[in-house]
Formats: C-alpha cells, structure tokens, sequence
C-alpha cells in the first residue's frame, strides 16, 4: 500500500471513528457553562450558540442570553467546532499538527477526540 493509499484509508477512519465518538460523547459529556458579563455562572446544555444569543436548557427550562451580556461559553459543542476546524486546516501528512489537536481536545475535556486525533499522529508518523 502506497503512502498515499495509507493516508485516505486513515483519512476515511478517523472521520468514521470521529463521528462514533462524537455521538457517544454528547451522551456522556457533563454540563456546558455560560458566564455572563456580570459575573453570575450558569450550567446546563447549550442548545443555540450563535451571534446574537446563547439558549442554555438548565433542567427542565431554557434560558436565552443576549450575546451582549455572554462573556464565555464552555460547550461541548463549541470545542469540537473548534477542534474540527483546526483538522480542517492540517495537511494529511501533519503528524505534529495532528497531535496539537489532540493536545487541544484533551485540555478542552473531549478525551475521546484526544485519543484518536493522538493515535492518527502515531498511524501519519509512527516514528
């Protein structure tokens, strides 16, 4: 198998193996947390993070802020944008690069990410 033929098959994997993960982890990720300019926290599920508000499900009730008074949002969701665009980004043959996403992913709490992102460096360059 040619260098090129190595890198699709890998390619192909890690999106499958990706998107495993990303619907296991969405069921066990904990909460998602909103801190307003204010200084008052809250945490729960983001349901919509956008350019005009944030909706977060606390329990049984959603709360809508408007982006004007959000001063962070920590989400599940936010960090896997995140780390996907940094993917999005890297040349195939990446290894460094790949594994800074996997670093990324663990200091954002997606371990799952982490771990394949780090395993796909090692299959790039298993030196």
């Amino acid at each position: 198998m040619t260098l090129a033929q190595r890198c699709s098959w890998w390619s192909r994997a890690l999106r499958c193996g990706l998107g495993v993960l990303v619907a296991s982890a969405q069921l066990a990720h904990g909460q998602d947390l909103v801190k307003l300019r204010d200084g008052r926290e809250f945490e729960g599920r983001v349901l919509v993070d956008n350019k005009e508000r944030v909706v977060l499900r606390v329990e049984s009730r959603e709360r809508e802020f408007p982006i004007a008074d959000v001063a962070e949002v920590r989400s599940f969701a936010r960090s896997q944008a995140q780390a996907l665009e940094r993917v999005r980004q890297l040349d195939a043959k990446d290894a460094a690069g790949v594994l800074d996403v996997a670093r990324f992913c663990r200091s954002a709490q997606l371990e799952g990410e982490a771990v394949l992102f780090a395993l796909t460096a090692l299959s790039v360059d298993p030196a």
